[in-house]
């Protein structure tokens, strides 16, 4: 196929004093491997410098600018119409905090080539200084209105690369049909910011299209670092609860929106008499500010649901989980900090100084504590001068999970592999080096892939301990 016959693919970015991010963002897409890929920004008021920056540097992007700050829909709707209106085949929005793969572009055009009714894709979207962790990998949601990413916080691997249907896509990077967009609409602007990605995509399946999770386009996201608000205010928080009220009452079938309606009265009434007894009135206001909001919305609500009436409401809201517990929330934590004193032994849970990436939360079994690692994990260990072995302490209580070894590096060699046992054991390693700072690597043959947690996780060994004797 020349280049002339490829679908014409325009990436849109939303910026919002972003200038700090557009050099790798914007460099990125014009790498791309797929021929006919147009780069459009949109600049939501920036008083950074973005827009004269972007065209100054960047010729090939085509800048669209507004005054003031139209948010996260309106932003996006406007670089949308633009790239219908010149002809676009496909559609992808995209952060302006994200770095994608050279590519990116050519893995979703294949994807949606394949079949004409695939009407959105999403991206494997990774953390931009983790780039072994997973940021989404598509969105679930909940009859609640919850929404969370797939697989965040995973180690990226396993049936993470496997392509699959999901409900929908994230709006960080979310890969578009323009023929289904004109079908279906562009994103609802009454959301203004949060979950509108979603109601999109329940939007196109409603109309019979179907969207896909394509591993092979990676995007590395920085998360939050250019968010329309910042996290945990009263205005987020609003937007956030108010949204979910909005997203479930314009795509809940007819059919299930009493019971619906009474179970979400009723997990709001659970909701609000917790904050009653933490006494937390500034939670209290936002709920309330929240339900009288969506109130004023009744109108609009019915009227979209009078003009959708006959799509498959269904289609998609039988993908959504039923408990108000199902968003998952066991997620790697975050390496010690730098500045944590180092020394030749790492206990976990309670000596943690060099503990490193790769480590799930501290947890205690059979009054041990431990950790749970993920494919790949590391600490700092202080060497001592002379002689030394590298002790640890490990176990494997899934002993049948397809995996056998734990293979350990030290100073970037192999230094042994070793079988944990079902319980905790002390496994030691001969260790020749110079005194001083040590980073020590364990690696997993395998992974777990379907503990009990509420979504499958990556685990492979529980470690107690790694020092130096």
């Amino acid at each position: 196929m020349t280049d002339r016959a490829q679908p014409l693919t325009a990436v849109v970015v939303l910026n919002w004093n972003g200038r700090a991010h557009l050099e790798t963002c914007l460099s990125s897409i014009l790498g791309q491997s797929h021929p006919r890929t147009a780069a459009y920004l949109v600049d939501n008021g920036s008083t950074d410098g973005s827009v004269g920056f972007v065209r100054e540097r960047f010729s090939r992007v085509r800048v669209i600018a507004f005054p003031e700050n139209t948010g996260f829909c309106a932003g996006n709707n406007a670089g949308m119409r633009a790239a219908l209106r010149e002809g676009a085949d496909y559609i992808l929005l995209l952060n302006n905090d994200t770095e994608i793969d050279p590519g990116c572009v050519a893995a979703l055009v294949r994807e949606a080539e394949t079949d004409p009714l695939i009407g959105a894709c999403g991206c494997r979207m990774l953390f931009f200084h983790e780039r072994t962790l997973i940021n989404s990998t598509g969105v679930e949601a909940s009859i609640y209105g919850q929404c969370w990413d797939r697989g965040k916080g995973r180690f990226s691997g396993g049936r993470w690369l496997e392509a699959c249907d999901i409900l929908a896509a994230c709006g960080g990077a979310l890969f578009l049909r323009a023929s289904a967009l004109r079908e279906t609409g562009l994103l609802c602007e009454r959301f203004f910011t949060y979950f509108e990605d979603v109601d999109l995509c329940i939007r196109l399946r409603g109309k019979g299209f179907g969207v896909r999770y394509v591993p092979e386009a990676v995007v590395f996201h920085k998360l939050g670092a250019t968010a329309e608000l910042p996290v945990y205010t009263p205005r987020k928080m609003f937007f956030v609860q108010r949204n979910r009220f909005l997203l479930v009452l314009r795509n809940c079938p007819a059919r299930l929106l009493p019971s619906v309606i009474i179970a979400n009265a009723a997990f709001e009434l659970r909701r609000a008499r917790a904050h009653l007894r933490l006494r937390d009135a500034d939670a209290l206001l936002v709920q309330a500010r929240a339900v009288i909001s969506i109130l004023f919305l009744l109108p609009a609500i019915a009227l979209h649901r009078l003009r959708t009436r006959r799509d498959a409401r269904g289609r998609a809201w039988s993908m959504l989980h039923t408990h108000p517990d199902a968003c998952p929330d066991l997620l790697p934590d975050p390496p010690s900090p730098p500045g944590e004193e180092l020394s030749n032994r790492v206990v976990m849970g309670a000596r943690e100084g060099g503990r490193g990436k790769g480590w799930y939360g501290p947890m205690e079994a059979d009054g041990t504590r431990f950790r749970w690692m993920g494919a790949r994990a590391t600490v700092t260990l202080l060497l001592p001068p002379g002689e030394a072995r590298l002790a640890l302490v490990i176990a494997d209580p899934y002993p049948d999970a397809p995996r056998k070894e734990c293979l350990v590096y030290g100073a970037g060699a192999l230094l042994g592999r070793l079988t944990p046992d079902r319980s905790f054991r002390r496994h030691e390693l001969a260790f020749h080096g110079r005194p001083g700072a040590v980073e020590i690597v364990l690696e997993a043959s395998g992974l777990i892939d379907g503990f009990a947690l509420g979504e499958p996780a990556d685990f492979s060994f529980r470690v107690s301990e790694i020092g130096f004797l």
